[in-house]
């Protein structure tokens, strides 16, 4: 664990030290460092996988970290990520196989059987179509025995209830539609358009083609704040962890 760590930590440190046109990688990545942390670490308790779809890779730092673990690695993303110069020739130099791929073309540029494992975390909520073409895709281009590793926002999170408890929206208001309409706007980059419960999220992936192995609540922000107040959200999730911010779950297709 502690290799992973390292390896990851290396990762997010040389990544961020880029200069791209489209994000501030290092202000990015001190935000979602522990994600970065957590996929890896997951990833690599996976038995069986040596080659690796990242869908979404937008600062590169998992698929750093994994390509220096061993794997082969694909990474794909929107063409004004995916084709930033710096971050492209930097990433492709370390052996990173770099492929831009706007999802909402649901065919996916590979051959069928190509991938052991996608990684697939923190996009599903951007997706502002119908994604079951586009999860049926993934089933087909995933090896036999193959998986989707999914992190995703919990729609169920506590603080999701209370902003519906004071009449809040949750997520993005309808007013924010427009900036889907101007050209190059990457809005799905930003932008939430659709959350899910567990419940949601199983039924959209077994409505595509798969079967859940495995689901767990995660945090999304490690638990701060004065004390008594970080103790007692941190026993509130501990004892219900159904109400923290994300959930991790893993797809293998339907046999």
């Amino acid at each position: 664990m502690r290799e992973i760590e390292a390896v990851c930590d290396k990762a997010i440190y040389d990544v961020s030290a880029l200069e791209v046109g489209f994000e501030d990688l290092a202000r990015y990545n001190r935000i979602i460092g522990h994600t970065h942390m957590r996929t890896v670490a997951d990833v690599a308790a996976t038995s069986g996988v040596e080659t690796i779809l990242e869908i979404g890779f937008f600062t590169g730092a998992v698929s750093l970290a994994l390509v220096r673990l061993g794997y082969a690695v694909t990474a794909s993303d929107l063409p004004f990520v995916a084709n930033e110069p710096r971050l492209r020739g930097f990433l492709e130099n370390e052996g990173i196989a770099i492929v831009p791929w706007d999802l909402s073309d649901q065919r996916a540029p590979f051959d069928d059987r190509s991938f052991d494992l996608i990684v697939f975390t923190e996009v599903l909520e951007h997706l502002s179509f119908n994604c079951i073409p586009l999860l049926r895709e993934l089933a087909r281009i995933l090896k036999p025995g193959g998986t989707i590793y999914c992190a995703t926002p919990n729609l169920a999170a506590l603080g999701n209830r209370l902003r519906l408890a004071r009449g809040q929206d949750i997520g993005n208001s309808a007013g924010m539609l427009t900036v889907g309409l101007e050209p190059g706007s990457g809005a799905s980059v930003g932008l939430h358009w659709r959350e899910h419960t567990k419940q949601s999220l199983i039924e959209l992936f077994e409505a595509s083609g798969f079967d859940c192995i495995d689901h767990r609540f995660v945090t999304t922000n490690p638990v701060r704040g004065a004390f008594p107040k970080s103790v007692v959200k941190a026993a509130l999730f501990a004892a219900i962890p159904s109400l923290l911010g994300g959930q991790v779950a893993v797809f293998r297709p339907k046999s």
